[in-house]
């Protein structure tokens, strides 16, 4: 049998708006807000160069609630360098960019086939005058789509190799809407070869031969969305997936340092610990470090210190902030070029750092302690959710909060950590 690549990307979200960062340095914010569409274009660029034989773009291509045209332009461009180079795409609608919405009225290239949202339709792929995969796909045909449709896929007996385009929540992962959801076993029984999935913004590998895979997001686009970003890079031969390979596009990515002050007395000491960070360009890759690609961390503050008292105030992690980005090459009076080329920005500098205090002399504080270190390495407690439930049932309340409160128990659980003991601390002494 012909052995064949595709790419597999999701979650483009090619004119998603960035929020909050007006405070930010002009070059900066404009390398921000063009990442998803730099994302893209890597992505193509990458894909012209490999000569991959297809590409599988598997929803939220691009904002519609917006109203704006950037994203779907920029989809056609990229649609349309993959059509003159022979490569023929496969794209599937989600809950961003849902069938009944108002699309523009593009012309798309004749090698880009859009999968219906009446019902799963299969696609035949042929490389040489042979079918070597057969696709099928199913889009979105309202927004908020919570119909499940995964019974509908079912691999036709005689296709080659089966791959399923489907933007779904499988087993109601935390942090995205339960849309057209889908259990892992179902998707296993459909007999497909690759699951080809979308909606989840974190990469998952949920099971191998058969393969189903989420890619995560092209373009991370806040702190809650850490690391690399890209698609997969599917190799097949003899009806079998031989290779899976991550690639990165992104062209921003965020990153959390923490740094451990314990045994750290004053404040000399605490800045050049930090820099040492910076210096060793820690948790950085090779790829990160290319003047394309830009870093935008948010600095922990942990373990044991007398510094605790003075990491409370809330000016002092702003001045911290303010001091490592002068020090990592931001100045106001630089110009364009000069700001193009540098490649970390602290946005936030956070406290979790406790004093060295005798928790045996403050028993209602050792109890309240030990019970927040419980809370931290488990499930948010029911009563807490219950507590919340009233504010994210709330149609006004709902828009502040976030829909994943897992995903930063741990931290709000050693911030909790960290006031209480500071405070108790200080009521010991007094205050200062």
């Amino acid at each position: 049998m012909t052995g064949f690549r595709f790419l597999h990307a999701a979650d483009l979200h090619l004119d998603s708006p960035f929020k909050g960062l007006s405070h930010w340095p002009a070059p900066l914010y404009r390398r921000v807000r063009k990442a998803p569409v730099e994302a893209f274009r890597r992505l193509v660029d990458f894909c012209c160069r490999q000569r991959v034989d297809f590409v599988c773009l598997c929803g939220d291509l691009y904002e519609l609630q917006e109203g704006r045209l950037e994203g779907a332009l920029t989809l056609q461009k990229g649609l349309w360098r993959l059509h003159e180079a022979g490569i023929r795409t496969f794209l599937i609608r989600g809950n961003h960019d849902p069938d009944d919405g108002r699309h523009p009225r593009l012309q798309w290239p004749p090698t880009a086939h859009w999968f219906s949202s009446r019902q799963v339709e299969s696609v035949p792929f042929y490389k040489e005058g042979k079918e070597v995969a057969r696709l099928y796909g199913f889009s979105y045909p309202v927004a908020a789509f919570r119909d499940s449709v995964v019974h509908q896929f079912r691999r036709d007996a005689d296709a080659p190799f089966a791959v399923a385009l489907f933007h779904t929540n499988v087993d109601g992962m935390g942090g995205h809407e339960n849309y057209a959801p889908s259990r892992l076993r179902e998707l296993l029984a459909a007999g497909m070869d690759y699951w080809a999935l979308g909606h989840v913004h974190q990469r998952h590998v949920l099971h191998r031969s058969p393969w189903v895979v989420y890619p995560g997001n092209l373009q991370g686009r806040h702190m809650k969305e850490p690391g690399e970003k890209g698609g997969y890079l599917v190799e097949v031969t003899d009806g079998a997936v031989t290779k899976l390979e991550f690639v990165a596009f992104s062209p921003v990515v965020w990153q959390t340092w923490t740094v451990d002050l314990t045994g750290v007395d004053d404040e000399e000491e605490m800045l050049e610990r930090i820099r040492e960070v910076f210096r060793a360009g820690r948790g950085l890759s090779a790829e990160e470090k290319m003047q394309e690609t830009v870093t935008i961390g948010r600095l922990v503050l942990a373990g044991t210190t007398p510094l605790a008292y003075r990491l409370q105030r809330t000016e002092v992690l702003d001045d911290l902030a303010s001091l490592f980005n002068a020090e990592l090459g931001w100045d106001d009076g630089q110009d364009d070029g000069e700001a193009e080329r540098l490649s970390v920005w602290v946005e936030e500098v956070a406290n979790r750092t406790v004093p060295p205090v005798d928790l045996a002399a403050f028993p209602l504080l050792q109890d309240g302690v030990a019970r927040l270190r419980r809370w931290q390495r488990y499930e948010i407690p029911e009563t807490v959710r219950q507590a919340l439930a009233v504010l994210w049932n709330h149609p006004t309340a709902r828009q502040y909060l976030d829909d994943d409160l897992a995903a930063d128990w741990e931290e709000l659980v050693q911030e909790a950590e960290s006031l209480l003991m500071t405070l108790a601390a200080l009521s010991r002494e007094g205050g200062r």
